[in-house]
């Protein structure tokens, strides 16, 4: 009787732990949803892109096919680990502009990159990128870089080009300034951040109150 038991018991945390084999695996993954530009649609399991990468890999879901996807060619990606689809993080790649100091601080067009989208309002979308992307287990995006160098870039309504801000990561201050530099045109808002009243690192806020035309 007691080694019935024992056997039992066995079977049971051996059936047990490869259960928890089997979620941890399907989480380990990253689940993906591209958007093409001419509206065709991808879902499966996708390699998280990096700054530059130039060709998306996924594996769909439809056939278990792993096919390459042209970056230049995605409206929009969407990223979350499979038990946590409540967070869901969504990467547009998108060419941005910025003073080039080698041309007398004349506006440079930078080429393509994959860029997360932080925050966005009726009038401003602000983005964020790194050299690298990954989510946790929780599902939490994590983005790193090289000299730790994370970029803020904001993008206004009726504009096509977007906006280097400035880094994330190099003090408050400097983020608080070149914050107010690209909302120069809503001295409202501008001068809430200037006062403190709200955080530049805000982002929600600062894209739901942002309003030139108050």
């Amino acid at each position: 009787m007691k080694r019935t038991s024992i056997c039992f018991i066995i079977i049971f945390l051996l059936s047990i732990n490869k259960i928890y084999g089997i979620v941890k695996d399907n989480n380990n993954k990253t689940e993906g949803h591209i958007i093409m530009n001419d509206g065709r649609e991808y879902r499966g399991h996708i390699k998280m892109p990096k700054i530059y990468t130039k060709l998306l890999q996924i594996t769909l879901h439809d056939n278990n096919e792993q096919i390459e996807v042209p970056a230049q060619d995605v409206k929009v990606l969407d990223v979350w680990r499979p038990l946590h689809a409540d967070k869901v993080h969504r990467f547009v790649y998108r060419p941005y502009k910025a003073k080039d100091l080698f041309s007398g601080m004349k506006e440079k067009t930078s080429k393509p990159i994959w860029m997360c989208i932080e925050a966005s309002g009726d009038n401003v979308v602000f983005f964020s990128s790194g050299h690298y992307y990954s989510m946790d287990m929780d599902g939490t995006l994590v983005i790193t870089s090289e000299k730790g160098f994370i970029t803020l870039y904001g993008l206004k309504r009726g504009k096509t080009d977007v906006t280097l801000i400035g880094p994330i990561k190099f003090g408050t201050k400097r983020l608080r300034k070149a914050l107010m530099k690209f909302l120069a045109d809503d001295p409202v808002l501008c001068t809430k951040l200037k006062e403190k009243v709200i955080k530049p690192s805000d982002w929600n806020i600062i894209a739901n109150q942002y309003n030139p035309a108050r």
